[in-house]
């Protein structure tokens, strides 16, 4: 029951962190094209800064089960966010709160990256880590002597890095329910790397070849473009080839792309199943063995409750039996 509850909390945090990154996606580019267009709210970035607080506060909620010092980083920097907001209704958007609030985006990031720096267990991960916060650092000292009338450029360069980051985080949101560890034993296991290997060969091949064959197949980019188009069966029609050879080679990748996605899902699903059946079922024996570790850890601590009362009772019948023989003793000390 206690793990079917943590999946649900779990369950209800991801979908929370997930509407929250798309709202604050969302209202971050329609900032950024009121920003384009000379139009300017500052109603609406608070509300961006209160959507951005909001989602670390999730994430920490969605992270309370692991090391409480993620969970302290997530909340230092829904506390960044939430100040921020704070300063805008209290001061609104200026040339200098816009350093200030750039300040305090960068402050969020650059506690993120000290704490991957305390952390992280890769050298080289720490290093990188210590290089983006030492040049965080000097971004924002360099800010200071930044000219009045570009201060409006970084808060678009803000916006974009605003945007960047939660199109990065749902991406990654999305995938974090795909196990990508199982994926990975399923084309060791299977004859589903060669084949990938052969249709990505033929692709490369073909996006070499038909720039040479189409006129409207400009360079190897477009060629890729129309190679994918055709092996996922999607078609755009922004791309079509005219010649006989290149109308042929189309065929044969269409082809061998329709047979190559269909054992290649066929394999990849049949074998995740599998194999998430057995964790499934070893999940399922870890949780029975840790409740009938409870249930012995309880039954040991009955017997040691009953022995303690047994040696209580025991004791309680040693006194009487003493103070009956020492009344006994009186009574027979008054009667001589």
């Amino acid at each position: 029951m206690d793990n079917v509850t943590r999946s649900s909390k779990s369950v209800t945090y991801t979908i929370l962190d997930g509407i929250m990154s798309v709202a604050t996606l969302l209202i971050s580019i329609a900032i950024f094209e009121q920003f384009l267009n000379g139009e300017f709210s500052p109603y609406m970035f608070i509300i961006l800064f209160f959507a951005l607080a909001s989602v670390r506060v999730i994430q920490a909620s969605l992270n309370q089960d692991k090391k409480k010092k993620g969970v302290f980083r997530l909340l230092s920097g829904g506390g960044i966010y939430f100040v921020t907001a704070i300063v805008l209704i209290i001061w609104g958007i200026d040339n200098d709160n816009c350093i200030l609030i750039i300040w305090l985006y960068m402050l969020d990031i650059l506690v993120g990256r000290i704490f991957s720096v305390i952390q992280g267990k890769r050298l080289f991960g720490r290093i990188c880590n210590g290089l983006i916060a030492a040049a965080l650092i000097y971004i924002g000292i360099d800010m200071i002597s930044f000219p009045e009338d570009e201060k409006g450029n970084l808060m678009i360069i803000l916006l974009l890095v605003i945007v960047t980051r939660a199109l990065l985080h749902i991406i990654a949101l999305s995938f974090s329910q795909i196990q990508l560890d199982v994926l990975m034993k399923i084309i060791r296991r299977t004859y589903a790397l060669e084949i990938l290997f052969g249709l990505v060969m033929l692709i490369a091949t073909f996006s070499y070849v038909l720039p040479f064959l189409e006129d409207s197949i400009h360079n190897y980019w477009d060629g890729l473009w129309y190679c994918f188009a055709i092996v996922t069966t999607i078609g755009f029609g922004d791309i079509t080839a005219s010649s006989i050879v290149g109308r042929g080679l189309s065929v044969i990748l269409g082809i061998y792309g329709i047979i190559v996605v269909s054992m290649v899902t066929s394999i990849i699903i049949n074998f995740y199943s599998e194999v998430k059946n057995i964790q499934d079922q070893e999940r399922e024996k870890e949780h029975e063995q840790r409740k009938k570790k409870k249930k012995k850890k309880k039954a040991s601590d009955e017997d040691t409750d009953e022995d303690a009362e047994d040696e209580e009772e025991g004791t309680e019948e040693e006194t009487e039996e003493e103070t009956e023989e020492e009344t006994e003793d009186a009574d027979d000390d008054t009667e001589e």
